[in-house]
């Protein structure tokens, strides 16, 4: 019985869906809106432009952009260190594994070209 439910609970979510649409359409037809609540949507629109102004939203996104771009570049320049940390490291090993071999290889032991 649970399987049957989780199949259908997509059909039952769209059918209650629907049916909150059709009454809340049916409840705003019944509303008049007067010269009053005109008025009143009016001054709550112009507070609240005036509120989203004093937000300053745009000058907020500048500032946060240039702190995730100094964030961003502190970061690439502490791999570029690490990057040049690593390469360092990768000669030191490389010339160790070049001095050891040619230490180790004695040159009468070179095979010889004259065949």
């Amino acid at each position: 019985m649970p399987d049957v439910l989780l199949y259908l609970a997509p059909v039952i979510s769209i059918c209650l869906f629907g049916a909150v649409v059709v009454f809340l359409r049916a409840r705003a037809a019944t509303i008049r809106i007067t010269g009053f609540d005109y008025l009143w949507f009016s001054n709550l629109q112009r507070k609240g432009s005036v509120k989203l102004r004093r937000l300053a939203i745009p000058q907020k996104l500048e500032r946060l952009t240039v702190l995730w771009y100094t964030i961003l570049e502190k970061f690439v320049r502490k791999v570029k260190i690490e990057a040049l940390r690593v390469q360092v490291w990768a000669d030191r090993v490389l010339e160790r594994i070049k001095e050891d071999r040619n230490s180790n290889t004695p040159s009468s032991s070179l095979p010889s070209s004259n065949g």
